[in-house]
């Protein structure tokens, strides 16, 4: 990815909320629009002003799935004039209405832009049948997610500890299952969404199930700011690839023990529908 580019990419992340404009952009350079734009263009195959709408629209999108904002609430977040101008641009993009979208029980990703600097992450993907289920038995973390800042990494900063020590005292693979759970209107208008963890481990009794289904597993590789940033945004990508939907807003991960306490070795299991698996496998 070329500079120009780069700090694209990261300014449109910065001001999905805003209604903002590329000749904003533009004084925040020292380039031409034409410049930016030919860069951009000859990059991604798309234009920067396509880009902000299908960012934008995704990201709102996802507000309407993870919080209990209104509609007006989230037109409102997105600085649109109006309830009904925000409808009416969703519906053009989604082919459906935000409530409709809201209330469909398989949630549809695939229209969903993700991050384009996210583009280079290797993370190997494929569809597999559960064919008993896995009882997660451990204790339980309740945090707050901070759905308006994708780089937050505090949560990843205190669950890393705890995770490398289960893996350490254990058999070098543990568990953990993560849920959104429901969010108070002015909570969600603060940035936030609650998420329910619980992580295996000894001497605790939460007990979580992973039912038999169909489900995507991700396996991931890298660092823990990496880790970050793949476990809110970036398995969006890889689902989409497949003409996936998600099955349930819960989700299951695998840890396994690395060499190097600074790295993650894991594979995320999402359930889905809409597809064929690959194989049948017993955990």
């Amino acid at each position: 990815m070329n500079r120009i580019c780069h700090y694209i990419l990261h300014w449109v992340e910065k001001n999905l909320y805003e209604k903002t404009t590329i000749d904003e952009l533009v004084k925040t350079t020292g380039y031409s629009r034409r410049t930016l734009e030919n860069n951009f263009c000859e990059y991604y195959k798309t234009s920067i002003g396509a880009y902000i709408h299908q960012r934008r629209m995704a990201r709102a999108a996802l507000t309407l799935k993870l919080t209990t904002l209104s509609v007006n609430d989230v037109a409102s977040l997105f600085n649109y004039s109006s309830d009904s101008n925000f409808t009416r641009a969703f519906h053009d993009f989604f082919k459906k209405t935000p409530t409709e979208y809201r209330k469909e029980e398989k949630w549809d990703i695939n229209k969903l832009q993700y991050p384009l600097y996210i583009e280079e992450m290797d993370i190997n993907s494929k569809n597999v049948i559960l064919n008993t289920p896995v009882f997660i038995r451990g204790e339980r973390i309740h945090y707050n997610a901070e759905y308006k800042n994708v780089s937050d990494c505090s949560f990843i900063n205190k669950l890393k500890g705890k995770i490398n020590k289960e893996l350490m005292e254990d058999s070098g693979e543990i568990w953990l299952s993560s849920a959104l759970s429901t969010k108070k209107a002015h909570e969600a208008r603060e940035g936030y969404i609650g998420v329910d963890i619980i992580m295996e481990s000894t001497g605790k009794t939460e007990v979580s199930i992973m039912k038999p289904g169909v489900y995507s597993t991700l396996r991931f590789t890298g660092d823990w700011s990496e880790y970050s940033v793949f476990s809110r945004i970036a398995y969006i990508k890889y689902l989409s690839r497949g003409n996936k939907s998600y099955a349930s807003t819960s989700c299951f991960i695998k840890f396994r023990r690395t060499l190097d306490q600074s790295s993650v070795d894991c594979e995320f299991f999402i359930e889905i529908s809409n597809v064929q698996p690959e194989k049948n496998i017993n955990l």
